[in-house]
């Protein structure tokens, strides 16, 4: 049994009391954020790798009109399922063929984990918000829900960084969000197994060794 089983088991048990801070703590609120359809700039979705449902979720919020730009930000890590590809290149592939104009998604392979996924992100949005996007740059995060907190807080946090460093401003603004679907960890479903009580368990953790690192 991994050990995201075993605290999962342990946390499946505890009182609702206790789920209730854990709730508090991991999952946002309001779980969406979105910017205005006739806001002006680009609304550029930024999508880790992970879970499909990120990808379709962004597509949706795309042909609604809220989405203009992806993009897609995973390399390929110890845990990667195909190690010939990159996890932002699968996930390009997937939106070249849904139809997505090559030249609205940008890539960015080489992230290994959520906080390369934001940093690198930010770089990349930083370049394009100075180059052809016209006015300003409004990042989406779209990711699992209870996975939106940690990576929405790291790029408010990378962004802030670099506006101190950018004496000219910084033509991008904080993040909006949206949750990807994810069965067994939705809001309203984590309690119901150990593999979602684990998953939202883990989730605490590192925003705890985050903040303690200065990440968030």
């Amino acid at each position: 049994m991994s050990i995201l089983n075993i605290i999962g088991s342990i946390v499946y048990r505890l009182p609702n009391f206790i789920k209730d801070k854990l709730e508090k703590i991991v999952f946002l609120n309001p779980q969406i954020k979105l910017p205005d359809r006739h806001t002006g700039g680009a609304h550029v979705a930024i999508i880790p790798g992970g879970a499909t449902g990120r990808i379709e979720k962004a597509l949706e919020l795309y042909r609604c009109g809220v989405i203009d730009y992806f993009l897609v930000s995973g390399g390929i890590g110890r845990y990667s399922v195909n190690k010939d590809y990159s996890e932002a290149e699968e996930y390009a592939q997937t939106l070249a063929d849904s139809g997505v104009p090559d030249n609205h998604i940008w890539i960015e392979n080489s992230s290994t984990n959520t906080i390369e996924n934001m940093a690198f992100s930010t770089k990349i949005l930083v370049k394009r918000s100075q180059q052809s996007v016209n006015g300003f740059v409004h990042p989406i995060v779209i990711t699992s829900g209870f996975h939106l907190k940690r990576t929405v807080s790291l790029l408010e946090k990378d962004i802030t960084k670099i506006r101190r460093k950018t004496p000219m401003g910084l033509s991008i603004t904080q993040p909006y969000w949206a949750p990807a679907p994810f069965a067994s960890c939705e809001l309203s479903t984590w309690r119901d197994t150990p593999l979602g009580c684990g998953r939202v368990t883990k989730e605490a953790i590192c925003l705890f060794l985050y903040r303690l690192r200065g990440k968030i």
